[in-house]
C-alpha cells in the first residue's frame, strides 16, 4: 500500500480528489495540504510513495514543488493535476508518472492508479542485485534474466539509444527534437519527444531501477547502476593493449568475442555512424595485433583453445572464426617441425621431458624463480623395485610399472609443474611457485593413487616410489652460482636415497 500526499490550494477540489482516492484500497495514508510550502516540509517527514499536486498554485507552482520533491527523494512518484494539457510537457520532464486533467473523471483516475500499481509491482519484483545487461554490438539490446526491454515504438527505442550513445554527457532537449522529429513543428515535436521520454522510463522500469533519465537545465542524461554495458567492457579490455602478450591475450580474445557486429549496426541510426567507424577501426587494430601475436608466438594451440571456447558462445562471430582458421593453417604447417622437436625433447615412453630438455627448462625456471623472489621445490624420484620386476617378470612388466607410476604423478601435480626423466627409473619434478606444505599434500594424493592401484588392481608387483624434496629460494642459494642448482638436485637425490633405504626393508615383489 502507498502513502500519498495531496496538494491543491482549492479546498473544495482537494476534498473531491481525496474522496476519490479513498475508494481505492491502494492507499493506507493520504495527507492533504493546501499550501505547497508547508507540504514541502511535511513531505520530508512523511516520505510518501506518491505526490498528487495541482500545477497552478499561488505560493509555488506544482512544477517547482515537484523539483524539490525529486531533489529530496527521486523515487517518490509525481502525479500532476491541471486544467491545461499543455502542462503535460513539463510534467513529463519532471519524472511524472501521469497527469490528470480537471475535472477528474473516475475512469481516468483508474488508469493512473493502475499505472502506479504497475510501477510498484515492477519495483517489488525487480532484483536490483542482479545486473541489467546492455549490448550494442550488432543490435542494441537491453535485458535481464533473458527478459528483454519491450520498446513502445521505434522512436522510443531510438531516443534511449541516443541517450545511451551519449552516456556521461548531458543532451539538450532541443537536440533530441531536432535529431528525431525534425519534420514536425516545434510544439508537436516537443510533445512527441516528451511522450517518448515517458515511454522509455516505463519500459526500463519493467526490469528494475537500474537506469534513470535525469532532467535539469533543459538537458537529459542517463544514470546507471549495477549495469553491464558491453561497449564499456570492450573499451576497458583494450585500452591498455599496445601489443599482445601472454598476460593480455585472454583480454584480447574476450574483446574479440564481444564484437558480434558493428556498433548499433542493425539499428541503422545515422547519428551512430561516427562512433561505429571509430570502434570498428579500434577492433581491426586489435585483430591485426592478434594475427601478429599468432605469427610469432609458439603457443598457437592455447590461442586456438581460447578461440574455440569463444566460438561456442557465438557460432556466427566472423572475426573469431577467421582468426581460428588462420591459426589452424599455421598449426598444420608447424606439425612436422613440432613432431621433430617433440621427439628431441620428450621421453617417448613416459611422455615427459627428457634429461637434456628438462634440465635446460629447470635451469631457466630456477633463475626466474630466484629473480622474482619466489619459491620452487625440486623432487627427486626413484621408482621402487623396477630392477626386481625386470628380472622376475620381464622388461615389459618393468616398463608398465614405470608408465603407471608416472601417470599417477601426472594426474596429481598442477598444470604449471613439469616432470623430467633423468634416466631409467629416476625422475625429477619441478614444482613452480609452491611451498613445502602444499607439495606434501600433493604427495598425499599421489600416494593415495598408488594405494588404490595396489589394493584394487591385480598386479604381481606393488607401485611405489622413494622421493626427496628440496626448496629452492633466494634465501638459500646464490643467484649467480649455477652450481647451486646442481647441488640442490644432488641434495634431493640424497634425501630420496635415505628414504629408499628405509622403504627397501618393507617392500616385496608379489610373486
Amino acid at each position: 500500500m502507498y502513502k500519498a500526499v495531496l496538494i491543491d490550494d482549492d479546498k473544495e477540489n482537494i476534498k473531491i480528489i481525496e474522496s476519490a482516492l479513498t475508494k481505492y484500497g491502494f492507499f493506507k495514508d493520504i495527507a492533504i495540504f493546501t499550501n505547497p510550502l508547508t507540504a514541502i516540509d511535511e513531505i520530508k517527514v512523511i516520505n510518501p510513495d506518491v505526490v498528487f499536486t495541482d500545477v497552478e498554485m499561488p505560493e509555488m507552482s506544482g512544477l517547482e514543488l515537484a523539483q524539490y520533491v525529486i531533489d529530496y527523494n527521486p523515487t517518490i512518484k509525481i502525479v500532476f493535476i491541471t486544467a491545461y494539457d499543455y502542462y503535460a510537457i513539463e510534467a513529463f520532464e519532471l519524472y511524472a508518472v501521469d497527469y490528470l486533467l480537471k475535472p477528474i473523471r473516475m475512469e481516468r483516475l483508474d488508469q493512473t492508479i493502475e499505472r502506479l500499481m504497475k510501477v510498484r509491482n515492477s519495483k517489488c519484483q525487480a532484483d536490483n542485485t542482479e545486473k541489467l545487461e546492455i549490448s550494442v554490438f550488432g543490435k542494441m539490446d537491453v535485458f535481464k534474466r533473458k527478459k528483454h526491454v519491450r520498446w513502445n515504438g521505434a522512436k522510443t527505442e531510438e531516443l534511449f539509444a541516443y541517450l545511451l550513445h551519449n552516456t556521461g554527457e548531458k543532451v539538450m532537449k532541443d537536440t533530441l527534437v531536432d535529431i528525431m522529429w525534425s519534420g514536425y513543428g516545434y510544439k508537436q515535436a516537443l510533445r512527441n519527444m516528451q511522450t517518448a521520454i515517458c515511454r522509455v522510463r516505463q519500459s526500463l522500469n519493467e526490469l528494475g531501477d537500474h537506469i534513470n533519465i535525469e532532467y535539469s537545465c533543459n538537458c537529459y542524461s542517463l544514470k546507471m547502476k549495477n549495469v553491464y554495458f558491453d561497449y564499456f567492457e570492450f573499451k576497458n579490455l583494450i585500452k591498455d593493449i599496445d601489443e599482445i602478450n601472454d598476460e593480455n591475450i585472454y583480454d584480447a580474445i574476450k574483446a574479440l568475442e564481444m564484437y558480434r557486429g558493428d556498433y548499433m549496426e542493425t539499428n541503422g541510426y545515422i547519428w551512430s555512424l561516427g562512433k561505429q567507424a571509430a570502434i570498428k577501426n579500434r577492433f581491426y587494430e586489435l585483430y591485426i595485433k592478434l594475427l601478429e601475436y599468432c605469427d610469432v608466438n609458439e603457443n598457437t594451440q592455447n590461442v586456438m583453445s581460447l578461440l574455440k571456447s569463444s566460438l561456442e558462445k557465438d557460432l556466427e562471430n566472423r572475426a573469431v572464426k577467421s582468426l581460428l582458421k588462420k591459426c589452424q593453417i599455421k598449426l598444420k604447417d608447424r606439425i612436422s617441425i613440432e613432431k621433430m622437436k617433440y621427439s628431441s625433447e620428450y621421453d617417448l615412453m613416459t611422455d615427459v621431458l627428457n634429461r637434456r630438455a628438462g634440465l635446460a627448462l629447470l635451469e631457466q625456471s630456477f633463475f626466474r624463480t630466484l629473480k622474482a623472489n619466489n619459491n620452487m621445490i625440486i623432487c627427486f624420484i626413484d621408482i621402487n623395485c623396477v630392477k626386481e620386476v625386470n628380472d622376475v617378470l620381464g622388461h615389459k612388466a618393468g616398463d608398465e610399472l614405470i608408465i603407471t607410476t608416472v601417470n599417477c604423478i601426472k594426474k596429481c601435480i598442477r598444470r604449471s609443474d613439469f616432470i623430467i626423466r633423468m634416466g631409467g627409473d629416476e625422475f625429477l619434478i619441478a614444482f613452480l611457485d609452491a611451498d613445502i606444505e602444499e607439495i606434501k599434500k600433493v604427495w598425499e594424493r599421489i600416494e593415495n593413487e598408488y594405494n588404490n592401484i595396489n589394493l584394487n588392481m591385480e598386479r604381481k608387483y606393488l607401485v611405489s616410489v622413494s622421493y626427496g624434496l628440496v626448496e629452492c629460494n633466494s634465501a638459500e642459494v646464490d643467484l649467480c652460482n649455477k652450481e647451486s642448482l646442481d647441488n640442490l638436485i644432488e641434495l634431493a637425490d640424497k634425501r630420496m636415497y635415505d628414504k629408499k633405504k628405509q622403504l627397501k626393508k618393507d617392500l616385496k615383489i608379489i610373486k
